[in-house]
């Protein structure tokens, strides 16, 4: 149990928890999305950093793609002098190490142009060197320490320390224990934080989501059926801080990594971390109030799911069971992991695939070394080959003088120019983005008429006096207004200092009337002026009848019976009586007419 967990223990994994989620923006209530800010957690950060940062952790794009701002560009939507400048500020910083070399032009014929979204992907072993030898139709020499350095440094960025355990085995052996565990926690997750839409609700909810969630996963059939072996790992802790402190220690993350390897689990379904995060923290929330959770059970149970399954791939697969013995697999047999990382994350060259694969299913280290060698080579000359294709494409269309200019240059000078060119396309987003709002705010600024101060007149009172709401929506109506007539308008607080929510008749949720920042303290309930009071009862009861038999699991069985008894009465009337059946049905049909 926790004897070995002190309450500052406890206190500390807590605030591990805490820090790691800050990142995670809070959409909710999802009703009024208008004030949420998704790099909310990300704003003690430079904007582009942040943007950044939110891409890695969120797996999202933050800027728009270079066709898409090249069409606003080529519309007259963005502020070229402004995109000049941003370039040439740019410039002042990366381009003095290559005179001769029109780096403008190139960045330039880079922005309105290209037409790939990225001209210099990313890649393993592409450098100067060999770029210049494929470029000039050459060759280039194999540095075999060279390669071993790269190499080392390659599986170093791939296969992170403080990366969660089972998405380093997915990428070396194949498995498919991300997508299998966010599955089972978003099932898990359906279950508890279910707010009444479903028929049957999950058991002993009250008692909090990892409690709930460890009582049902005891006796879950699923998971038995599936091999995995939950009962040890939810025995090991009574808390759910001390399930995540046990099994951290259990797969040898350092203590150091622990906040970043908590943050990539909890960003991996950061809509749920969001979810719970805003419940945990909202006041007066009923169903948190009732059934609560935080982010420490949500955790708790991915890392209890996580870690059942990476124990059953250890058993299938023979696959390092925890963070040591990951980085000892990598490096005891770096051209294997690196094979296996090709193969197992879709980078693999297509004609080589097959055959690393059966290199990789005989587990000989025998063939190992000398196919990588080859595989490697041929790698580095098809990522020498692609980047040649889309350099020549950029150059012929800037014209002769570019094409001059690429083949004139060094290994060294290509490297450089690599170099700035992955530099410019990290920021390019950011630079179309400032040109566009460039452009909005000068045509805003040019649109602005100040009249000149009229003669003194005397003081009229307006014909009509209009209070609206100061939210920029109603700057329209608040001009046309005044512009038709002598009307006065004031721009206020638009739900008039009385916050209040509006729960419409038969519906389950309120609506909130006021601005998204308060929280309401006021419900207006809405009731039908002819509904008598004694009918509700009866109407909510009937309700109540018609969803217990929709949602029923013996519904189903008995409804089609039952139906098919009464539409039974029409088909013997029609075989046994038609004359007498028919009489009757056309004379029910003209009373009810």
């Amino acid at each position: 149990m926790d004897h070995q967990l002190t309450l500052g223990d406890r206190l500390k994994v807590r605030t591990m928890i805490y820090v790691a989620s800050e990142p995670i923006p809070r959409f909710w209530p999802m009703r009024t999305f208008i004030h949420h800010n998704p790099l909310f957690g990300l704003e003690h950060l430079p904007f582009e950093e942040a943007v950044e940062e939110a891409g890695r952790l969120f797996h999202g794009r933050g800027y728009l793609s270079r066709s898409e701002y090249q069409e606003y560009w080529q519309a007259g939507k963005v502020d070229e002098n402004a995109l000049r400048k941003y370039l040439h500020v740019f410039l002042e910083k990366h381009a003095e190490t290559l005179p001769g070399i029109s780096m403008e032009h190139w960045l330039w014929s880079l922005l309105t142009r290209c037409q790939n979204e990225q001209m210099v992907p990313r890649t393993d072993w592409l450098d100067g060197r060999i770029l210049h030898a494929v470029l000039h139709g050459q060759a280039p020499d194999q540095d075999d320490e060279t390669q071993k350095y790269r190499l080392q440094d390659i599986l170093s960025h791939k296969i992170a320390l403080d990366g969660p355990v089972y998405a380093n085995v997915d990428r070396l052996f194949g498995t498919d224990i991300g997508s299998t565990l966010d599955d089972l926690l978003v099932k898990s997750c359906l279950d508890f934080f279910d707010e009444g839409q479903s028929a049957w609700q999950s058991p002993g909810r009250k008692q909090g989501f990892f409690a709930a969630w460890k009582e049902v996963a005891q006796h879950n059939v699923r998971f038995f059926l599936r091999g995995l072996h939950l009962r040890n790992l939810l025995d090991s802790e009574a808390t759910p801080e001390g399930v995540v402190a046990h099994i951290l220690r259990d797969l040898k993350v350092p203590e150091a990594s622990w906040q970043k390897y908590i943050t990539r689990q909890l960003t991996r379904l950061h809509g749920w971390a969001g979810f719970i995060r805003y419940r945990s923290t909202a006041k007066h929330y009923y169903w948190a109030e009732q059934y609560p959770a935080d982010l420490t059970d949500f955790l708790a149970v991915r890392m209890v799911l996580g870690m059942a399954l990476l124990q059953e791939a250890v058993r299938h697969h023979a696959c390092p069971a925890n963070a040591e013995e990951i980085q000892d697999f990598v490096h005891a047999d770096p051209f294997s992991a690196y094979l296996r990382l090709e193969l197992y994350t879709g980078s693999i060259l297509p004609a080589w695939a097959q055959q690393v694969e059966d290199v990789l299913a005989r587990r000989k280290r025998s063939g190992f070394d000398k196919m990588a060698q080859q595989y490697i080579t041929a790698k580095s000359r098809w990522e020498a080959a692609r980047q040649v294709k889309n350099l020549q494409r950029l150059a012929k269309a800037m014209g002769a003088a570019a094409e001059a200019e690429l083949l004139a240059m060094t290994p060294d000078q290509l490297d450089r120019f690599l170099e700035i060119m992955r530099a410019w396309e990290k920021q390019e987003g950011f630079t179309w983005l400032r040109s566009m709002e460039s452009h909005y705010i000068k045509d805003l600024v040019n649109r602005i008429h100040i009249p000149q101060a009229p003669a003194a007149a005397e003081e009229k009172r307006p014909f009509a006096q209009a209070l609206l709401c100061i939210d920029v929506r109603s700057e329209p109506m608040r001009r046309h207004l005044e512009a038709i007539g002598d009307y006065q308008t004031f721009g206020i607080g638009g739900f008039f200092g009385v916050p209040i929510s509006f729960l419409e008749y038969g519906r389950g949720t309120e609506v909130h009337l006021c601005p998204a920042i308060q929280t309401p303290k006021n419900l207006v309930l809405e009731i039908p002026a002819e509904l008598e009071l004694e009918e509700e009862p009866l109407y909510g009861a009937l309700e109540h009848v018609l969803h217990e038999l929709k949602s029923s699991v013996l519904s189903p069985f008995v409804a089609v019976e039952a139906v098919g008894l009464i539409f039974s009465l029409g088909l013997i009337g029609k075989t046994v009586a038609p004359l007498t059946y028919h009489h009757l049905h056309h004379k029910l049909h003209a009373e009810s007419r």
